[in-house]
């Protein structure tokens, strides 16, 4: 990928990144610099979640954070 594309990539919010992923997943070498970009904007605060979670565990995170965004 040009350096030219990668400041576009830059210029894209999250929702026009995934999408981007989605058009490009093929093409290794621009679908890694856009995960990587959509990556580092991940907020330092974010809850972290096991990739091990029971399928009981992730239904009861889900209605929690469900819960709290009602209130």
């Amino acid at each position: 990928m040009e350096n030219g594309n990668l400041s576009n990539l830059e210029q894209m919010n999250n929702t026009e990144l995934k999408q981007y992923l989605a058009q490009h997943r093929n093409d290794d070498a621009a679908f890694s610099q856009a995960l990587a970009i959509l990556i580092s904007r991940r907020a330092p605060d974010a809850t972290r979640y096991s990739g091990e979670m029971s399928l009981e565990e992730i239904e009861k995170v889900i209605k929690e954070r469900l819960d709290r965004a009602d209130r």
